[in-house]
Formats: C-alpha cells, structure tokens, sequence
C-alpha cells in the first residue's frame, strides 16, 4: 500500500525478479484507496539473434530453445547430448565413442554431424575437448572455399569421395577448422564483416 498519493493518473509498475514487468495507468481521486490486481507471469528468455540486439526468445527470427541451469539440475543432465534430447525436432545417437546430433530427419545415424554449430556466450563449441570447431564443403567449390578461407578458417584437409554432391556422384569434401586460440580473430573479422 502506498499512502499520499496525489489524485490524478498515476503510472504503476510492478517489477519481480523471474517475472515479466507489469505496467498499468491508474486514475485516483482525491481520499480514495485503489487496489491493483495483476498476474506476474514467468519470465520469457531473451536472446540475442541475428539482429544482434537481445529480444524475447519468442519474437526472434530464429527457431530457438533455452534451457537453463535449473533445468540442467532439474533433469540431472550431465552432457550437452542429453541436453540437447529434450529440444523438439532434435535427437541424438550415440555409437558408445560419439554422441552425435540429429535434426529432423537430416543427419542419418553413424554419420558425425558437421551441420549444427554450436555455440556458448558466441565461441564455437564442436569438438571443444580439441579445441576447435570445424566447417566442410564440396571440394570443387571454389567460391565457398574463399570464403571460409577469407574467414580466417584453415584446410585441414580433404577427404575423397567422401560423401554425395548435389548431382549424386561422390564428390571430395574439403575441411576447414579455426582453433580455440584463433576464434578471437576469426571473430573479430566476422563481426567487422556484418558491420
């Protein structure tokens, strides 16, 4: 309760850790005790996305999944792979020496995912017990080649016939890898890049 309150239109904001902020116009007349009664709802999470400013998880122009420490206690999680089972339209194998990941219905079991990068406060995470995180592409094409090189990314080198190209004949696919100790350049770069 808050006494003294001049009459007139007031602006009342309520704010409660873990909860959304509630903001609503109230009008008081003079000697006139006012009750409020509002719904503090749950916290939405916030992300920062493509448009590189934070925003509500769910107006992000992403498809996007926040779990949070206390679910990881929660659930008793102890790797990313169990983590990443409870993400819808997501799932993982493991072949008992890799956990890979799956997304809906790409990445067929036994292969070893390059397609998903994962991230964590915007450093590359894949194969972090080696420290790097790495990027493929199809031998021949020498456009896309340039561009990761321009990246800051180096060869690793290339494997022949290594999987289907686009027309169905085997194709080499060259690897690509930026170090745990070059990621602070390689971003640098990338982020002077977009502007």
């Amino acid at each position: 309760m808050i006494d003294n309150v001049v009459a007139g239109t007031h602006k009342v904001e309520i704010v409660a850790e873990g909860r959304e902020p509630v903001s609503e116009e109230i009008d008081i007349a003079k000697d006139q005790r006012r009750f409020v009664d509002v719904k503090l709802r749950y916290a939405l999470p916030r992300v920062v996305a493509a448009e590189k400013e934070q925003t509500l998880a769910q107006d992000a122009p992403a498809s996007i999944t926040v779990i949070t420490a206390d679910e990881i206690r929660g659930f008793g999680y102890t790797t990313l792979a169990e983590a990443l089972q409870s993400v819808r339209g997501l799932y993982t194998t493991y072949d008992r020496d890799y956990a890979t990941l799956g997304v809906r219905g790409c990445s067929s079991p036994g292969v070893y995912n390059s397609r998903v990068l994962v991230l964590s406060d915007g450093h590359i995470t894949n194969e972090s017990s080696l420290g790097q995180g790495y990027v493929k592409t199809d031998a021949r094409n020498d456009r896309s080649r340039r561009a990761i090189e321009r990246l800051g990314a180096r060869l690793d080198g290339v494997l022949r016939s290594f999987q289907p190209g686009a027309d169905g004949a085997p194709r080499d696919t060259a690897y690509y890898t930026v170090l745990q100790s070059e990621w602070p350049s390689v971003k640098g770069a990338l982020e002077k890049k977009l502007g």
